[in-house]
């Protein structure tokens, strides 16, 4: 899970870098958790924007709760 204040990268560079790395990993569909970040990438990426897909979205999607493990990377 990236925030938007992850990394070390000027915000000026992200539509360079997500466009780059979406041709070079013929990535089809982004998948997101939230309006926002669904409306930023739309927005960012304009007409090279892939199909999106909003996790928040999708009523039998399992929300991760405490119950629920998840990997080191993904705790909240």
């Amino acid at each position: 899970m990236l925030r938007f204040d992850d990394g070390a990268k000027e915000q000026s560079s992200v539509k360079q870098i997500l466009i780059k790395y979406i041709k070079e990993h013929a990535v089809e569909i982004i998948y997101v958790k939230g309006r926002n970040k669904e409306d930023y990438l739309i927005k960012t990426l304009g007409k090279d924007c892939p199909k999106i897909v909003n996790l928040e979205a999708i009523d039998d999607c399992v929300k991760l709760t405490k119950e629920i493990p998840a990997c080191n990377n993904h705790t909240a």
